[in-house]
């Protein structure tokens, strides 16, 4: 009950994430997704609306512990046109916190776990906006290699490579390979 206008709006669910979002055990899980035109929607484990933000066309989502002090987990979303490029953070709760826009492509960033207890997000849309960026959405580490890839050839992944627990991060091009770990991992 209540999605109905997805229908009719010919909207659509382009992405779809379920667990415990704000912290709160006691309310059950939540379902977060991003609809095209009809923005982030967040509801609760029953498919009641928690919050929607219409924000544009949103299209990528990922959700993590950006913000440590906050409770649960945050939404990032990314916007493929109507703001295009723009990334939004919301909180468990589905509030918005803040938005940037980066650059003006698509928004189909990755989670990391780059710390303990603390995610960030890899922006590899354009040579501009490429590095990973923090829970208040500042580029905390810049890639200086991004020139030397094309946008088409681009093709990113993390994973623990080194052991230790926190997520390492490979970005592949037509003829190079760059690994990318926290300075203390080798």
């Amino acid at each position: 009950e209540g999605t109905e206008y997805l229908v009719f709006t010919h909207d659509h669910v382009d992405h779809i994430i379920i667990d415990e979002f704000d912290g709160n055990l006691e309310n059950g899980m939540e379902i977060a997704i991003t609809a095209g035109n009809s923005g982030f929607i967040l509801f609760d484990q029953n498919g009641k609306r928690r919050a929607q933000s219409l924000m544009g066309h949103a299209q990528g989502l990922c959700a993590g512990r950006y913000r440590p002090d906050l409770p649960g987990k945050q939404f990032l979303v990314g916007c493929l046109w109507g703001n295009t490029g723009t990334r939004s953070l919301f909180s468990g709760n589905g509030e918005k916190l803040w938005t940037i826009e980066p650059d003006v492509t698509g928004a189909y960033d990755k989670k990391l776990r780059w710390a303990a207890g603390r995610d960030v997000f890899l922006v590899n849309s354009s040579v501009s906006a490429a590095g990973l960026y923090d829970g208040y959405g500042r580029r905390i580490i810049p890639f200086p290699e991004a020139s030397e890839l094309s946008a088409i050839d681009r093709t990113f992944w993390a994973q623990d490579f080194t052991g230790n627990g926190l997520d390492d991060f490979v970005i592949q091009g037509e003829d190079a390979l760059f690994i990318y770990t926290q300075g203390d991992a080798i």
